[in-house]
């Protein structure tokens, strides 16, 4: 689920985040998945979990979750993002349980809203302990220009 990054010093650039470049991957390899964004601009974690019912009512074979800054501009605590990210997880595996979550940390590491670093750090211990895979973004330079790339990099070990 993701649609966007915001890097402080940059232009917001609208970078499928994986749908519309894995979309293409996969059509282009004719390979027989669906691929569904459903994560609206600035949608906390909340709000997706809100949607679980609407999003697990779709066949569901790989769940992308990009963690970025929402959480954090819409005042949500770690507690609370970690606990929404969880439950997430917990919900997606229940009713399918083959289904492959990818946490993807996509928190800018030069915020103004304060240190990101415990977000962060919150994504990786996350997929550790769900034993997910796991693709950080570690530069606002590095989303702006290889982000696909190394999501669909990571992917195609998955397929």
């Amino acid at each position: 689920v993701g649609q966007e990054i915001n890097s402080p010093g940059h232009e917001a650039a609208s970078l499928p985040i994986p749908s519309q470049f894995v979309r293409e991957k996969i059509d282009s390899l004719q390979l027989p998945y669906n691929i569904h964004d459903v994560k609206e601009k600035d949608e906390t974690t909340s709000d997706i979990l809100r949607k679980m019912d609407v999003i697990l009512s779709m066949p569901l074979d790989m769940l992308f979750l990009v963690y970025g800054d929402s959480d954090q501009k819409q005042g949500l605590e770690l507690n609370e993002s970690r606990t929404n990210i969880q439950a997430i997880i917990d919900m997606s595996l229940s009713r399918y349980p083959k289904c492959v979550i990818v946490l993807v940390n996509a928190c800018p590491l030069d915020t103004e809203l304060g240190n990101p670093e415990p977000f962060q750090t919150m994504v990786k211990e996350l997929a550790i302990i769900n034993r997910t895979a796991f693709i950080s973004l570690s530069s606002p330079s590095q989303q702006l220009t290889s982000v696909n790339h190394q999501i669909w990099e990571r992917l195609k070990s998955l397929l």
